[in-house]
């Protein structure tokens, strides 16, 4: 896997694609870009342990790094070359 398509919720909801190695600073940068964020926000992502679907801050490297963990987890499972990532954005 080299590749992940992150599904993003910010007002409407759009697709960026991303490498696995990707450093937090950069996802954030790509992101504002996409959507044209000026404001601070936060990177939400969906706890998939809890029965809630509780919502999780991604806050820097290894928040990132956790998460991309679980990503090519699911991509090895399901014989993926490509991995999925959803998060939320929330403007401070």
């Amino acid at each position: 896997m080299k590749t992940v398509r992150v599904k993003v919720h910010a007002g409407d909801v759009r697709y960026i694609a991303v490498g696995v190695a990707i450093e937090f600073g950069d996802l954030v940068t790509k992101i504002q870009e996409k959507f044209g964020l000026r404001r601070r926000f936060k990177i939400k992502i969906k706890d998939e342990d809890s029965p809630e679907g509780e919502m999780i801050t991604m806050g820097d490297q290894d928040d990132l790094d956790m998460v991309m963990g679980s990503v090519k987890m699911n991509a090895r499972r399901a014989r993926s070359e490509t991995g999925k990532m959803e998060v939320w954005i929330q403007e401070i």
